[in-house]
């Protein structure tokens, strides 16, 4: 919009917005960003969910290093040591093979879930851990079932369609909503009994992120799912 003023005889343009002018460009600017916005928030959900889909695989190759360093022995979901009475099968992992051996640290690894958005238990953590492993597969020492549900070897495992074994999966998002006053994240196993991906438990748009016995990784997004849903039919005990 242009004025003209008159000094003498000269005539000058005096350029400007009114206010209700400037109130119309913000309202649909506001607009653009609330349509925007979700599209957005969508597509950065769904590259966390790539990339996190990815640190599986890499878990995976970890995972399946260790069983060819170890005789065809799965990781176990704990130790007891003389150093610690128990010890995650993720910090094996880490220290073994991700480069952090004999270190105390909180950078984030393949073990990190890129929509894990950083609680601040970790801040004092030893670990970033966004994973957990399957309870039944490996050695649990302190766990309920029966010794002989466990898969301990490759070939245990190779016997009972790997294809459908969860191995290992998203958890923190059930975690830091249970413990939101949590020190830092102990709760390394996916357990038997909990509902893996129903709700606001659902780590993205697609449910979990799971790692497969037989390597290979996906969506899961079955409400209500336990592990001892089909574990029975699946170890074939």
């Amino acid at each position: 919009m242009c004025r003209y003023g008159r000094k003498g005889n000269t005539r000058k343009a005096v350029s400007g917005f009114t206010l209700i002018e400037l109130l119309v460009v913000i309202a649909i600017i506001a607009i653009l960003a609330a349509l925007l916005m979700p599209a957005l928030n969508r597509s950065r959900a769904t590259a966390h969910s790539v990339k996190c889909k990815g640190n599986l695989k890499q878990v995976g190759t970890f995972y399946a290093i260790y069983s060819d360093d170890h005789a065809g022995h799965l990781l176990p979901n704990s130790m007891k040591t003389d150093i610690h009475p128990q010890l995650p099968w993720w910090e094996l992992l880490v220290k073994l093979y991700i480069g952090h051996y004999g270190e105390e640290t909180t950078a984030r690894t393949v073990l990190s879930c890129p929509a894990d958005s950083g609680h601040d238990a970790w801040q004092v953590t030893r670990l970033p851990l966004s994973y957990g492993y399957n309870e039944f597969v490996g050695d649990n020492p302190w766990g309920p079932a029966p010794r002989e549900w466990f898969l301990f070897t490759r070939s245990d495992l190779d016997r009972r369609n790997p294809s459908r074994v969860i191995c290992i999966g998203d958890s923190w998002k059930r975690f830091w909503l249970e413990n939101p006053d949590a020190a830092w994240f102990s709760e390394f196993y996916l357990w038997r009994t909990a509902a893996l991906s129903v709700g606001p438990f659902a780590a993205h748009p697609g449910g979990m992120n799971i790692f497969y016995g037989d390597g290979h990784v996906a969506d899961f997004d079955k409400p209500g799912y336990k592990i001892l849903d089909d574990w029975l039919e699946i170890t074939g005990r």
